[in-house]
């Protein structure tokens, strides 16, 4: 019973985050590590205190009305699709796409050295994951190279995650065979560094750095 009250609590925090709720969300998350401690619960709040700071997003997010449950911010994000409008992308979009398919490693998917401090990463990921996000990149492929642009982050942010992967990717970039993934990467994207994948989906992380909001 602990643990699935841990899990709803969990999946509460995550209903916060998409609506830029972020203080609600690490309380929710603190909960559920009362409850039943896990990696996902401490993963989650290790991300949100290093990147959940003030964003663009937070400065244009409206808070929903008083009296909201969590449930009822989801099924207004559910009525709020997009509907069979007609996606359509441009060239340069296709071809960025295909830059960051062709890239070697985690640095070279964020464009920054490998001496990147945790600035240049954030500066880095905050321009990527709005560029790439598949709600605003229908390019084919986007919605790939936006995974691997929050793999390479989560993982180049990780102090013991980065010093792994400097110290063995090169050599992990041997292998040419696709994997699947547990956060349901492109086995392409995770062909040279099938050894170092993050702890976090791409998406939670997009929504602690945004709220789950685009900047207007």
């Amino acid at each position: 019973m602990d643990k699935e009250e841990a899990d709803r609590l969990i999946e509460r925090a995550k209903v916060c985050l998409r609506s830029g709720r972020k203080d609600r969300a690490l309380q929710l998350l603190y909960e559920a590590q009362n409850v039943y401690p896990s990696t996902r619960a401490r993963v989650l709040i290790d991300a949100l205190l290093k990147n959940g700071g003030n964003t663009f997003a937070e400065a244009n997010h409206i808070p929903p009305p008083t009296g909201w449950r969590d449930e009822d911010v989801g099924e207004q994000e559910k009525s709020n699709g997009t509907g069979d409008e007609k996606k359509t992308y441009t060239e340069e979009q296709r071809q960025s796409v295909l830059r960051i398919k062709n890239c070697r490693d985690f640095y070279e998917i964020l464009g920054v050295e490998k001496n990147a401090s945790d600035e240049d990463l954030k500066k880095a990921y905050r321009k990527l994951a709005l560029k790439f996000h598949p709600d605003k990149n229908f390019a084919p492929g986007a919605t790939d190279a936006f995974k691997a642009i929050g793999n390479a982050y989560a993982v180049l942010s990780n102090p013991e995650k980065r010093q792994q992967y400097d110290q063995y990717g090169d050599h992990c970039s041997a292998s040419s065979t696709p994997q699947p993934s547990s956060h349901g990467r492109s086995g392409h994207y995770r062909t040279f560094y099938k050894d170092f994948e993050a702890d976090i989906s791409p998406e939670e992380l997009f929504n602690i750095f945004f709220g789950g909001r685009f900047p207007t």
